[in-house]
This record gives structure tokens, C-alpha cells and sequence, in this order.
């Protein structure tokens, strides 16, 4: 385990872990449609994830109808901020590991989002890197996905350790060879806190 060179840090579910999502909340509260969600999030987000499309151009068929509609950049702003509550105990654990090991974000994110939290959430004051869907142009679980980090951080796979919260991308960069963790809770942690705090 010494040989472990970075850690790859999940987002959402992970360093922040929401409870419920924008839309939902949208759905109850500014006339969102259900429907209109599902069918965005089934056909047209997987484009925004690999920056094919820009998520404020893509966003008139979910909010048509809404209290929303035409104000696609006001339903980002609403977004980013609902889903922006970062789990202040696992980034202080964070802060504590050993500054030899690289501290790397590993999302499935859209370009927007990305930035926001990588400027306006200042998660670069935290981590060392940042690779997101969006950046790499694939997403989790591909097993290509994981490649292009090892490749970017010029590392080998026995060099990395994986967390995130969703079984699929665990099983993916197992398959690829890289040690992870299923993340449910900072309890999850407790062999990278014997190992470098």
C-alpha cells in the first residue's frame, strides 16, 4: 500500500453527499414536470456529462412549462447552489493525508458544474486535480475513463485508490485493476486513516 501515489475522490454522494436533488425539489416547489426530468436525464444528460452539449442550451425541454422556463441560466444557478453542501468532516480528513499522496478529483461532471466547483466551491484550494467526464470526453463506469487518469497523472494503477459511492464505477475500476472503496460513510476510511494519517 505504500506504493499508493493518489487518491481519486467521487463527487456527488461522496465529498457532497446530497439528499435531494434540485429537481426534485424544482418538481415540488416551481411546476417542474416529473416526465419532462426523466426524459432529460435519460437522453440528453449523458451529452452534457462528455461536453457534446452545452448544459444551458440543452436545458429548454426540461423547464418548458415551468416556473423556469426561458431562465435556463437562473435554474443552473438554483442547481449548482442546492447541490453544492460539501461534507466539511471528510474534506478535513483529507486535508490530514499525507501530502506525498495527490489528491484527485474523479466525477462524472458537465463543463459548468465543473468549473463551479472547481472556482466557486474552491475545490481547488483541496485537491491537486480535477477529471471530469466532461474534461476527459468519457464517463464512469467506462473502464477508458479511468486509463485516461492513470495516463494524465502518469501513474500506474497499482498507484491508485478509487472512492466513490456508486457500485458500477467500483466494479469498473476494479476490473480496470485499481484498488477502491464503496463509499457510504466516512467510516468507509478507516484503512486510508491507518495508511496516511
Amino acid at each position: 500500500m505504500n506504493q499508493i501515489k493518489a487518491i481519486l475522490w467521487d463527487i456527488d454522494g461522496v465529498i457532497i453527499p446530497t439528499k435531494k436533488y434540485a429537481s426534485d425539489i424544482a418538481i415540488e416547489s416551481f411546476n417542474l414536470s416529473a416526465s419532462k426530468v426523466k426524459f432529460f436525464f435519460d437522453n440528453i444528460w449523458s451529452s452534457c456529462l462528455i461536453n457534446e452539449c452545452r448544459l444551458e442550451d440543452c436545458l429548454n425541454i426540461m423547464l418548458e412549462g415551468s416556473d423556469f422556463e426561458k431562465k435556463e441560466l437562473e435554474y443552473i444557478d438554483f442547481w449548482f447552489k442546492t447541490e453544492s453542501r460539501i461534507d466539511y468532516e471528510l474534506l478535513n480528513f483529507i486535508q490530514k493525508v499525507s501530502p506525498s499522496v495527490m489528491q484527485v478529483i474523479a466525477s462524472n461532471q458537465e463543463m459548468q458544474r465543473t468549473l463551479y466547483l472547481w472556482n466557486q466551491l474552491c475545490l481547488k484550494d483541496n485537491f491537486d486535480y480535477i477529471f471530469t467526464s466532461s474534461i476527459l470526453g468519457i464517463a464512469k463506469p467506462h473502464k477508458e475513463y479511468f486509463f485516461k487518469i492513470l495516463h494524465e497523472l502518469n501513474l500506474k494503477k497499482e498507484n491508485i485508490i478509487f472512492i466513490d459511492n456508486d457500485k458500477n464505477n467500483i466494479l469498473a475500476a476494479k476490473n480496470v485493476g485499481i484498488k477502491s472503496i464503496l463509499y457510504q460513510s466516512i467510516k468507509d476510511l478507516d484503512e486510508l486513516k491507518t495508511l496516511f494519517i
